[in-house]
């Protein structure tokens, strides 16, 4: 068994064969924070925007009390729940709803407050999951 480093010891690991129940069970286990946001993006957005992030981490003071998460709308209307951020808060609210086998990020979101962070490019939301999609990301690089 590999050995963890301090850093990977302090993340819980969630392991499930469902994996949007696994972003669920994750974010809902946010321990105490000293920072009220927490950044929750996918492992395979090959198009992030650093610049964008950082737009989007300075709009978060702003962000009313009230509101557990600032996330891009995609144009055809849902969530882009894995590329936003999350208020520490959140974490009473998701896990009830996990714990009462609630799976949809959507379905959670729909009855939550939640604000739109700006976004114009959402190629900067190009998801990679297969050999094909990493051959044209890396072909875009070249």
């Amino acid at each position: 068994m590999k050995k963890r480093t301090k850093a990977q010891a302090r993340c819980p690991v969630c392991r499930s064969t469902r994996l949007s129940y696994r972003y669920l069970q994750g974010l809902s286990q946010i321990q105490a924070s000293p920072n009220d946001w927490v950044l929750l993006l996918a492992c395979d957005l090959p198009n992030l925007s650093p610049e964008i992030l950082q737009q989007w981490l300075s709009e978060l003071p702003s962000t009313a009390t009230t509101t557990i998460a600032c996330l891009p709308r995609n144009p055809a209307g849902w969530w882009e729940p894995l590329c936003g951020f999350y208020r520490v808060g959140c974490r009473a609210s998701l896990a009830a709803y996990v714990q009462n086998g609630g799976l949809s990020f959507q379905q959670w979101l729909a009855n939550q407050a939640v604000e739109a962070l700006p976004l114009t490019d959402f190629e900067m939301l190009f998801n990679c999951n297969t050999p094909e999609e990493l051959r044209q990301v890396r072909g875009n690089l070249e």
